[in-house]
Parts: C-alpha cells; structure tokens; sequence
C-alpha cells in the first residue's frame, strides 16, 4: 500500500510539474507556427520579386539610355559642314542678287553714269519691295528695304545737287520699313505710295527722271 501511494504520488507530481497540453490546443499551436513560416517566406519572396523588378528597370534605363547615345551620336563635323553649306549657299543668293541688281541697273536702254546709276538701283529696291507689299510678304520687304543702297542712293542724288529730296526720300523709306517690319499691311501700302513719290521727286530734282526705268 506504500508503495502505490508513493508511486501515485510522484505522478501526480510530475503531472504537475509538466502539465500536458490538451491535444486540440497542440494541433493550434502548430497551425500557428506553420502560418508564421508561410508568412514569412511570401513577404521573403515578394522583396526578392521587389529587388529583381528594380535591378531590370535600372538595367533597361541604362539600356535606354546607350540606344539614346546611339541614335544621337556626336556629330561635330556635319554640323560644321552644314554651316560651311548654308554659308555658301548664303554667299551664292547674295552674288545672284548682285548680278540681277547690275542687270537691271544696265538694261535702260540709255547710257547711265555713276550716280544715275545709284538712283536707278534705288527705283528697283523701291518696285521689288512694292511687289513683296502687294503679296503680303512684309517681312521680306522690310529686308529689301534695307541695306547700304539707301546710302547709296542719297550720295548720288547729292552729287546731282537733289540733297534735300534725297533727305525725304530716305525719311520715306525708313518709315516704310518700320511699318512693313511691325506686319501694318494697309500702313505699309500708304507708306509705299509716299516712298515712291519722293522718289520721282528726286529723280526730277536731280534731273535723270527720262533716263530712269520704270520710274
């Protein structure tokens, strides 16, 4: 009888001290600790996914970026070739506007000296940027009113003793082309007909009014 009381007692005893979990509560325990490793191993991967995805959009900006370089590559020697180009090609216009200036200037029909000369070049500016007017090109003809010509002219008329009506029709021009280059269309065609009329008027004091064409 001792025995089995002293027996019974060490398992009450060690019962106690280790009390066992029911077996439903175990099961839960462990559920729980399998879901933790679940969790745990998709928030891994998901920040593995995160780095992968930012490395390939670095790697394709990089990418990008020499395609870039590629497509736009330095081309310092066309560019200067282009300039050399449109230099040349500026330089061209300019001779051929030259040569039309002299052609017209010496199509008269009538022997011309110097400052008639200058005069006559004044009446071709005068009608080419009459023609620009009529067509709406202001721009362009608030460029074809300027230039040394303008000097020119007012030298030559000087010369012939018509100082005073080069001073006016200079005055003209000048207020010509400020209406052409502010676009004032119907200003730009009262002005012209001022211009042209100190012109006539020049030509007259400076006596080469028959000597002109298309004065």
């Amino acid at each position: 009888t001792t025995t089995t009381t002293t027996t019974t007692t060490r398992c009450a005893t060690t019962t106690e001290a280790h009390p066992r979990q029911p077996r439903g509560l175990r099961v839960a325990a462990s559920g729980v600790n399998d879901a933790a490793k679940t969790t745990g191993g998709a928030i891994a991967r998901r920040q593995a996914l995160k780095h992968a995805l930012n490395a390939a959009f670095v790697a394709s900006v990089l990418t990008a970026g020499d395609r870039a370089w590629a497509i736009l590559p330095g081309n310092d020697d066309e560019d200067e070739a282009f300039l050399q180009k449109a230099k040349e090609n500026r330089a061209n216009r300019i001779q051929s506007e030259v040569s039309k200036e002299k052609a017209y200037v010496n199509d008269t029909g009538l022997k011309q000296d110097e400052n008639t000369a200058k005069i006559q070049l004044a009446v071709y500016k005068l009608s080419k940027s009459g023609g620009m007017i009529e067509s709406g090109a202001l721009a362009d003809a608030a460029g074809e009113l300027s230039g040394s010509w303008v000097s020119d002219t007012q030298a030559g008329a000087d010369a012939l003793g018509a100082a005073s009506e080069a001073k006016i029709f200079a005055s003209a021009v000048s207020a010509l082309q400020g209406k052409c280059a502010n676009g004032d269309d119907a200003g730009a065609k009262s002005a012209y007909g001022g211009a042209a009329k100190a012109l006539r008027a020049l030509a007259s004091a400076a006596g080469v009014e028959s000597k002109l064409r298309l004065l």
